[in-house]
């Protein structure tokens, strides 16, 4: 008999409450679905709902081992209050409790987590100095009050250090994040007629350097960097959602006030000296931002719906540091991060700029059966630059030569500067999507199907994207708008196509097995130079094969999983004509094998060997976690490594 597997009101609940996004933010037309084309930055939050299946995150690997069947999550979604896990991942360990409880009139959530994260071995046998200590939880109180009226406050914490970065000259030692949401829902839970009010606010502290983590992969340099940076957003926001006849709106608004300040000093290695201040990753950048949305769906008959989105943001800049001096430029004037950006850029900056940004989509869902559905959306989204996109002043750090006439001369090292334009123009994505899902009258889930019959489900989405002013990170080259030819890293807005491609389909049979293919393919191209976009994931597949049963002792699972990733031989390879992030690196393919066994619903381990075959392979897509645009090392995936996790349910 094939195993169950149900998603519980309260892990759905959970899922809800921990949305990367506000959900004051999920609307149709709204920017923040995109965002640069290379994100940096530290790791997802661990949110509870994936906090007991969570895998150890590797930014060198991006295989989705999380998405693998076992019969661990039964037991980590099931309404018991007390949860655990802890495993050990080849040399790393993670440790997360949970405890969740859902009365009438109150819900509450605790999770706490720990994660050391070790050295690991490539296929080749080399040990890779990768690493990282993490520690986090989060607390969720909510207050059914009425039926009317309902109060939820969620508190996140999550600090990581010593983050070992070997693809780069510095390392995040430090990484702290505090966020904290009040919400507030006055109205119908149906949202037929409700008013929802959210306040949040998030508190980021990092520091990263490169001096306080040996690292093999790099020489000590002679100059020691540290690089700090702080930023504190709050935001308020309300939605009224309504039903009239056929219609449903929601319409929104939000205010955003967003602080971030990021100072990168130096002092020569071996001296007692204090860090003397030297550049800003960001200059005390003030941004307000006050954003409204509409969304109104009508719905025809119960296959047709369409719905219109509507998105106005309106963004304020100032920029406090811009005059702030940082040091000399090799003619001897006062380097301020207002010179810097006037040093590469031909158009002046007066430290304030205003930017607004109007959206639009429209969306056709048709669902014919409950077992068919199609969509259809047409959008033009605007979006507002980002800090990193506009606000980064780091200028080229100096160095000492030798002169024969004058016995040493101070100059800027070549390339090795970073400033964002902050005129940059919002960037338009005008995009076609089209997605679809069919499936068996049977198929409820992945290994799940009615009266344990064979059962179907296939689906995919396609997307055309025609850009206008997307922005890339470029180097200076002297470019229209760019009076500089250093090879510092800038950022450009050009014209360019992207198309996305999905397909994946499961199928359930002889009552225990279940396989699964999930294929993506991805294209960029900038048309303003007539080259490939920077860190456009390859053609991949991932095929899974699984089985399980029920035993005397409990119930088990065996599953095996082949990922084949394509040679890229598209990229932004060259410095010379690009950014030159990308690395030429062959395909790959990887083999894992998984398993997991539960005893009575209470007990349950998930076991597995990664990497059968020990198989020496890179990503191309680079590591993130820290702002490594040009990354000084390939840095090989771990070879063939096993795993074992306990999970437990009270």
């Amino acid at each position: 008999m094939k195993v169950r597997f149900y998603v519980h009101g309260f892990g759905s609940l959970i899922v809800a409450m921990f949305l990367a996004d506000s959900a004051l933010a999920q609307n149709l037309a709204s920017p923040k679905q995109f965002g640069p084309l290379k994100k940096f930055g530290p790791p997802p939050i661990i949110a509870p709902n994936v906090a007991l299946g969570h895998y150890v995150e590797n930014q060198f690997s991006h295989t989705k081992r999380g998405d693998y069947f076992t019969l661990t999550d039964y037991m980590d979604n099931s309404m018991n209050p007390f949860h655990f896990s802890g495993g050990y991942f080849d040399g790393s360990a993670y440790e997360t409790a949970l405890f969740k409880l859902r009365e009438e009139k109150v819900y509450t959530l605790l999770n706490i987590h720990h994660t050391n994260a070790n050295t690991y071995k490539d296929g080749r046998g080399d040990k890779i100095p990768f690493g990282y200590d993490r520690s986090g939880a989060s607390a969720v109180l909510g207050v059914v009050i009425d039926s009317n009226n309902e109060l939820k406050a969620t508190f996140v914490y999550d600090g990581i250090t010593d983050d070992k970065q070997p693809q780069h000259d510095m390392d995040a030692v430090e990484t702290k994040r505090y966020i904290g949401k009040l919400n507030y829902r006055l109205g119908d839970a149906d949202l037929s007629n409700t008013l929802n009010f959210e306040v949040s606010y998030i508190d980021l502290h990092r520091e990263a350097d490169n001096f306080s983590i040996e690292n093999n992969y790099r020489k000590k340099a002679p100059m020691l960097m540290l690089m700090e940076v702080d930023r504190n957003i709050l935001t308020l926001g309300a939605t009224h959602d309504l039903n009239f006849s056929n219609f449903h709106n929601k319409i929104g608004i939000s205010y955003t006030h967003d602080e971030h300040l990021g100072k990168r000093s130096c002092k020569k290695a071996g001296t007692k000296a204090s860090f003397e201040l030297n550049g800003y990753r960001f200059p005390d950048v003030l941004v307000k931002e006050i954003g409204i949305f509409d969304d109104i769906s009508y719905n025809f008959n119960n296959a047709n719906k369409l719905t219109l989105g509507l998105e106005y943001d309106y963004n304020k800049a100032e920029v406090r540091k811009i005059n702030e001096v940082v040091g000399k430029t090799p003619q001897g004037f006062a380097m301020t991060p207002g010179v810097a950006w006037g040093i590469h850029y031909d158009e002046n900056f007066n430290g304030k700029v205003n930017r607004g940004a109007l959206s639009a989509a429209l969306k056709y869902d048709f669902i014919p059966f409950n077992t068919q559905s199609y969509t259809l959306e047409i959008a033009s989204i605007e979006r507002i630059p980002s800090n990193d996109e506009r606000f980064v002043s780091l200028n080229p750090p100096m160095m000492q030569q030798p002169n024969q006439t004058q016995g040493s001369q101070v100059n800027q090292m070549h390339g090795k500067g970073w400033l964002s334009n902050p005129n940059l123009k919002s960037e338009r994505r005008n995009r076609i999507k089209a997605s679809f899902s069919l499936k068996d009258e049977n198929y409820i889930n992945y290994m799940e199907s009615h009266f344990d019959n064979n059962a179907w489900q296939i689906g995919g989405f396609v997307v055309a994207d025609f850009a206008q002013d997307f922005i890339i990170l470029d180097r200076a080259r002297g470019q229209k708008g760019v009076k500089n030819k250093s090879t510092n890293i800038i950022t450009r807005n050009v014209d360019a196509t992207l198309y996305s491609l999905n397909l994946h389909a499961s199928y359930n049979f002889l009552e225990h097995f279940g396989a699964k293919i999930n294929m993506y393919y991805n294209y960029g191209e900038n048309r303003e130079d007539n080259r490939a976009l920077y860190q456009i994931a390859p053609l991949e597949a991932t095929l899974n094969l699984d089985y399980n049963n029920y035993a005397t002792f409990g119930k088990y699972s065996l599953g095996t999983a082949l990922r084949a990733v394509a040679n890229q031989s598209r990229g932004d390879f060259d410095i010379n004509k690009g950014l030159g992030i990308d690395r030429k690196m062959g395909g790959f393919a990887l083999w894992d094998m998984y398993g997991s066994v539960t005893l009575n619903d209470t007990w349950g381990l998930h076991f597995g060997v990664n990497n059968v075959l020990d198989k020496k392979y890179s990503e191309f897509i680079s590591g993130s976690h820290v702002e490594s645009v040009a990354p000084t090392q390939v840095i090989n995936a771990p070879g063939r490594n096993f795993y074992l996790s306990l999970h437990g349910s009270f």
